[in-house]
């Protein structure tokens, strides 16, 4: 009895490690995308089951200093803007989560129309690129950053802008006539503003206007973009915090649409988030709600305080929560956002450490059911340059409180970070 109790026990331990051989193979799963200074996209394996992170170990070079990354909505390709040598470099992504770089990058330093009054600025091309951002019509946003240059050298001074390419093919990048567009108005010129900063760029979700983070004079600029994905300045510009650094828009769900969207503004320089009420379509958020202009409202208790050194926020899916990287305290800020209003309340759980200098985050969905509250498992992934590592969080989709995961090393120290 003893022998054959041993021989079933040791028959069922097997059966039991087959199992669970299987169910992790099985397990649903996702991709990061990291880029690091080192100039490589590293892509890494998540698992939707628990959020566990692993490098494929398959990198692909970047440009120089690459800064920050988007991938289209489907997935299927990746782009990167490199800060050294003014490039993008596009990617397709592989079926087993690896990516191809699609021949020589894309330089974004092309000159000025000489229509443009910027034209007659320094030498007349962009300059150092800082930020991404895709419409629904497959055209590509890059903002370029101003720069003051030497005293006395007319030559080594830039105007701030934002290039436009058109995408064809996946991974093809044509600039679109007029591009690039200044930053500065012609009135400024003539009063003797030479540079602004634009940071960041974002589109609203309907694709029909575009916002731009300018450094340097602290404000939003909107504009209206057409067919070709020319853009035009709708002559508003809000002010905002100190150093703005990034921008996200928060989309209702299709019940809460009267209420619109909300572009939330990180301001590094002064710990606070901006929020504006976007009108983009018939809203009960514009000034004349039959006439979607694209203009922005403050939301009332505009700005909202963070951490120190906010640079990037991401929205979970629904738009009930937005999640801060605050670079200079090493925490992640957590927000409930008034789906009716757009402010910002701290949840339960305000804040969580991370790493050594964030600087980029990405969320991707769970395939987790939680029976307690009808939510998914989703998951936040921040990369921190100073510790060169991810870190990584789960989340409750109803509740929006993280719980950090165990932390991942990178490659070298990340500036940016995208999920499929």
């Amino acid at each position: 009895m003893g022998l054959k109790f041993r021989f079933f026990r040791i028959l069922g331990l097997a059966f039991s490690m087959l199992y669970l051989i299987s169910c992790t193979s099985s397990a649903p799963t996702g991709n990061l995308f990291v880029v690091t200074s080192n100039n490589l996209v590293t892509p890494f394996v998540v698992r939707l089951d628990n959020g566990a992170v692993t490098a494929n170990n398959v990198t692909t070079p970047t440009g120089l200093a690459p800064v920050a990354a988007l991938l289209t909505p489907d997935g299927s390709n990746l782009f990167v803007v490199n800060q050294g040598d003014n490039t993008i470099s596009a990617y397709a992504v592989n079926s087993n989560g690896t990516v191809s770089a699609a021949g020589s990058a894309t330089p974004t330093n092309s000159a000025f129309p000489l229509s443009s009054p910027c034209a007659a600025i320094g030498d007349g091309t962009t300059s150092v690129p800082t930020g991404l951002a895709l419409d629904n019509a497959g055209h590509l946003f890059v903002a370029n950053l101003g720069a003051v240059g030497s005293p006395g050298d007319p030559s080594t001074v830039h105007a701030g802008s934002v290039s436009v390419f058109t995408i064809s093919g996946g991974t093809s990048l044509a600039e679109v006539s007029g591009s690039p567009f200044c930053t500065l108005l012609p009135s400024e010129i003539a009063a003797g503003q030479v540079t602004n900063s634009p940071s960041a760029v974002v589109v609203t979700p309907n694709g029909k206007f575009l916002y731009a983070a300018s450094l340097i004079d602290k404000t939003v600029i909107s504009y209206s973009i057409d067919s070709s994905g020319a853009i035009s300045e709708i002559l508003q510009r809000e002010n905002v915090g100190t150093n703005p650094s990034g921008l996200s828009i928060v989309e209702a769900p299709n019940s809460n649409r009267p209420q619109g969207e909300f572009l939330y503004v990180a301001n590094a320089g002064s710990n606070n988030l901006s929020a504006f009420a976007i009108c983009d379509a018939v809203t009960v958020s514009c000034p004349n709600p039959n006439q979607p202009d694209g203009s922005l409202t403050e939301v009332t208790d505009s700005p909202f305080a963070a951490g120190l050194g906010p640079l990037a926020m991401v929205a979970s899916p629904d738009g009930q929560f937005l999640f801060v990287v605050n670079s200079q305290s090493n925490q992640i800020s957590q927000f409930k956002v008034s789906l009716g209003t757009g402010s910002l309340v701290p949840n339960t759980q305000a804040t969580i450490s991370t790493g050594g200098n964030p600087v980029a985050i990405a969320l991707r969905v769970g395939s987790t059911l939680i029976s307690d509250t009808n939510g998914t498992e989703d998951f936040l992934f921040v990369t921190n340059r100073g510790g060169a590592t991810i870190f990584s969080y789960s989340f409750d989709s109803t509740l929006g409180n993280l719980t950090e995961i165990t932390p991942t090393a990178t490659l070298g120290q990340p500036s940016a970070v995208v999920a499929k």
